[in-house]
């Protein structure tokens, strides 16, 4: 059920909105209607390409994109004609985002529908819309934690983001994935870092929380991971470290959250990107917001990662009368709409 606040753009009365998802190594389609909410969606994700390098090669994740993503559009379509065509321009890799703005454009231009260009971290911001909690809605805090970003923001509305905080260094997706390879997982390692987690012991290897004691809203996660590394040369068992490294990485996102609740005095919680995929993170964050009287919202799954449900539900927001588009691999999140407040980082 999505917000009455997301309103289309004046070019089309509740359009039926294509969505095309291609900013890194996921793969996505979805077809979206304000009215109805997600009607039709398809994800891929080729991690065995990038497995052996441990870590996405960018132009082996554009080739992927490019034998994926037309079947993809075609099964969530089967049949139907859009009223408008969103993509992904940026943040992202500069191929990988090519891929889908190409594709976005031939089609809007064919069919000549409306076309948008969509930021891809408002995507994420806006994602918790696609199956929101009842009473969720504008204003609430978001945490956007990912492969490729960490952030803090304040979502006043659609189009209305301040940006609180970001990490420093490395992003805690990042951290997990780095982490999880030096402790011999394959890639990605995240979710096989938390697995490994349950069956050790954080007090046997415990390590330092980072940016915890001071007062500003940033992250950093290098230094975790460096201990982490130091831990293992020790001798540290691999399952104890996994489980010091989780609990210190979320003690740290979940103490800047908390104080972010606290300054902000919001009454609303998102849990947003691939790393709100981690049960332990949604269970500190819970807790946070149960003991503060806050509402959470964390999006299923398929939509915390990389996915062009949230792509096609923002894209309603932008929908152009053209068909050039500029692809924009560094592009801060900045308030999207005329009188909104722009960004500034904590």
């Amino acid at each position: 059920m999505a917000s009455a606040q997301l309103r289309p753009h004046p070019v089309g009365k509740d359009p039926l909105v294509l969505g095309i998802e291609t900013s890194c190594d996921d793969t996505s389609a979805a077809l979206y209607r304000q009215s109805r909410g997600l009607i039709a969606h398809k994800s891929t994700c080729l991690s065995s390409t990038h497995r052996p390098y441990n870590g996405v090669v960018p132009e082996l994740a554009s080739r992927d994109h490019i034998g994926a993503l037309l079947p993809l559009v075609e099964q969530v379509l089967a049949g139907r004609k859009p009223d408008a065509v969103a993509c992904t321009t940026g943040p992202g890799l500069a191929g990988c985002l090519a891929v889908g703005v190409a594709l976005a454009q031939s089609l809007a231009w064919s069919w000549r529908v409306p076309l948008a260009a969509v930021h891809h971290l408002e995507g994420h911001l806006l994602s918790p819309f696609l199956d929101p909690p009842p009473d969720f809605d504008f204003p609430y805090l978001a945490l956007l934690v990912s492969g490729g970003h960490t952030a803090l923001y304040d979502v006043a509305g659609p189009g209305n983001y301040l940006l609180l905080g970001e990490t420093l260094d490395d992003a805690a997706g990042e951290a997990f994935d780095k982490t999880a390879t030096l402790l011999g997982l394959p890639y990605p390692g995240a979710a096989g870092l938390e697995k490994l987690a349950r069956r050790g012991n954080e007090q046997a290897a415990s390590l330092p929380v980072p940016m915890l004691r001071q007062r500003g809203l940033n992250f950093s996660f290098s230094g975790l991971k460096t201990a982490a590394r130091r831990r293992l040369e020790q001798g540290g068992k691999k399952a104890d470290i996994a489980a010091a490294f989780q609990s210190a990485a979320i003690a740290t996102l979940a103490g800047k959250t908390e104080l972010a609740l606290r300054r902000t005095r919001r009454k609303r919680l998102a849990v947003v990107g691939g790393v709100a995929c981690n049960l332990a993170l949604r269970e500190a964050l819970g807790k946070i917001a149960d003991q503060r009287n806050a509402l959470i919202a964390c999006p299923a799954a398929e939509f915390c990662t990389d996915n062009a449900a949230m792509i096609a539900l923002a894209g309603t927001r932008h929908l152009q009368s053209g068909y050039d588009l500029k692809i924009r691999p560094r592009w801060p999140l900045t308030s999207t709409d005329k009188d909104a407040p722009r960004c500034s980082p904590a």
